[in-house]
């Protein structure tokens, strides 16, 4: 009976390690991800007046060709950028925080949060640029 009572305050004790240990992580990766989601949407703007320049050098280079430049990867999915196409613009945008391409039809708000929905976009109007 006492091995039985043994085992058992053992296995109560080794769960509440693993529930204690979890919730500090888990607040450690929320401090870790808001800091994170932060930075990535400064990145972020510092990408858009990179791809400016680039495509005011090369003006005639098509746009999947500049967001292939490693530097203008998406601070997010850490692959090239997305770009759509409208009739007088192109949209380039990032899938954004909460990781789901909104194909740039969501656009992120900061104001709800370091995680609302949508992306973080930009238009580009091909004809204006760097004149």
């Amino acid at each position: 009976m006492r091995v039985i009572v043994r085992i058992g305050l053992f296995a109560i004790f080794g769960i509440l390690i693993i529930i204690v240990s979890f919730v500090c992580e888990n607040v450690t990766l929320k401090k870790r991800i808001k800091y994170s989601a932060e930075t990535k949407n400064k990145v972020f703007n510092l990408k858009v007046k990179l791809f400016e320049k680039y495509a005011g050098e090369d003006r005639n280079a098509p746009v999947s060709d500049i967001l292939k430049k490693k530097e203008l990867y998406d601070p997010y999915s850490y692959k090239p950028m997305k770009a759509r196409h409208a009739s007088s613009f192109i949209l380039i945008y990032s899938i954004g925080p909460d990781l789901i391409d909104n194909n740039g039809s969501l656009i992120y708000d900061p104001t709800n949060g370091l995680y609302s929905q949508g992306d973080l976009s930009f238009k580009f109007y091909p004809d204006t640029a760097h004149r």
